[in-house]
């Protein structure tokens, strides 16, 4: 995003010692978001928005906007570009953006409450797997290929242990003795649906979402492994964002949850309670996710 003057220099210059304001062109703020839902990404955002608006107007932001893509690689472009400001995802996609050149990872984000979460690998209560070395030979299910808990820290972590892991577009697909087979769900209910009907050796969700499964679901299912654990959600800046619009944008996220009006639009944004600085440095409350990348394929 960049900052542009209706008049020239000379102008500019001209109508200061005239006693006269220049004019500043007004400035949009954008928030990206992955999704293939754009109608919803916007309701989701709505209360975020609406303060952003609000509490950015000193700095020369008169509005705030949202940009949905469907995908990592859209999102990369877009901030490359400097058509994208702010990102906010879990550690995977926004790791593959920095990784990228094109994002800083600068706070946390505290989504539904929670600081960090880890991922979970289950089977049918009655399936002779019990650990994640008998998964070879068998398919496994993931929601989708930007989810950190529910592709990227199950899929690093099998190929840290060793584990050859191939993609198949069908579940029906065969597996060989020496691999596991993986598919897209495309939502974790469907994951949790597919491993309980069977139709699925496996699934991998996070342990929020397993652990808020109803009780008569969790009965039929038996987790085989536990990830590590990493932040929940992470705020990124594109790396085009001006300095100084950084920075307020940086403290007016950091004091939402200090009056009322913020907290309760920080609970209208998906109940997230706060977003804060690492305690340590973003570098070490990553590491476990780039310790993983170095197996990653």
């Amino acid at each position: 995003m960049k900052f542009s003057v209706k008049y020239p220099v000379l102008s500019v210059f001209l109508l200061i010692f005239s006693g006269l304001t220049p004019v500043v062109q007004a400035e949009t703020l954008t928030i990206g978001s992955i999704s293939g839902n754009a109608s919803k990404e916007m309701i989701r955002h709505k209360s975020l928005i609406e303060y952003l608006t609000r509490s950015l107007k000193s700095s020369g932001i008169d509005k705030v906007d949202i940009r949905v893509t469907d995908g990592i690689n859209q999102m990369t472009q877009l901030m490359r570009s400097g058509s994208v400001d702010l990102y906010m995802d879990s550690p995977f996609p926004s790791l593959k953006l920095a990784n990228a050149g094109v994002s800083d990872i600068v706070l946390r984000r505290w989504k539904k409450g929670v600081k960090q979460y880890h991922n979970v690998i289950f089977v049918h209560t009655d399936s002779l797997i019990d650990s994640i070395e008998d998964l070879q030979g068998e398919m496994i299910g993931f929601e989708e290929d930007f989810s950190t808990s529910s592709y990227y820290l199950p899929k690093a972590s099998l190929q840290q242990k060793g584990l050859k892991l191939t993609s198949k577009t069908d579940r029906h697909e065969t597996v060989a003795n020496n691999e596991i087979g993986y598919v897209f769900t495309g939502e974790d209910k469907n994951t949790v649906t597919w491993v309980r009907k069977q139709r699925i050796a496996a699934g991998a969700i996070s342990n929020i979402k397993f652990d808020g499964l109803k009780a008569r679901f969790r009965k039929q299912l038996r987790i085989i492994f536990r990830s590590v654990s990493v932040p929940r959600q992470v705020v990124s800046y594109s790396k085009k964002i001006p300095p100084a619009l950084a920075r307020s944008l940086t403290q007016v996220l950091l004091n939402m949850d200090q009056t009322e009006y913020g907290r309760q639009q920080l609970r209208a944004f998906e109940r997230t309670v706060k977003f804060d600085e690492f305690p340590d440095s973003v570098e070490k409350a990553l590491t476990p996710m780039t310790v993983l990348a170095k197996t990653f394929k």
